[in-house]
């Protein structure tokens, strides 16, 4: 599967923001929410909104792009936002 590199927690906030930088050599990402409001999820540079593309339901609910039995992989930019209030956290793991 390759080697993976050092897990990430980052930020997620109420306006669309880049999460995770585009990777040309990554071959499989993982990303769970560890918060308590929904996270939703937009690749290859576009922006994410509420209620469209893929959703991380709160409390541990993740995406597997790459892999087996993952969505298509993608090597672009990884956006998220929120509908909640502050700050919630994404875990990001990635191997390239």
């Amino acid at each position: 599967m390759g080697v993976f590199l050092a897990p990430v927690g980052v930020n997620v906030t109420t306006a669309d923001a880049e999460v995770l930088a585009a990777r040309r050599r990554r071959n499989m990402v993982v990303l769970v929410n560890d918060s308590d409001t929904d996270i939703y999820i937009a690749t290859d540079g576009e922006a994410a909104v509420l209620n469209r593309g893929v959703r991380l339901n709160s409390g541990g609910g993740s995406a597997q792009y790459g892999g087996p039995g993952g969505l298509p992989l993608t090597t672009g930019p990884i956006n998220a936002i929120h509908g909640g209030t502050g700050n919630k956290v994404l875990g990001i793991q990635e191997s390239e």
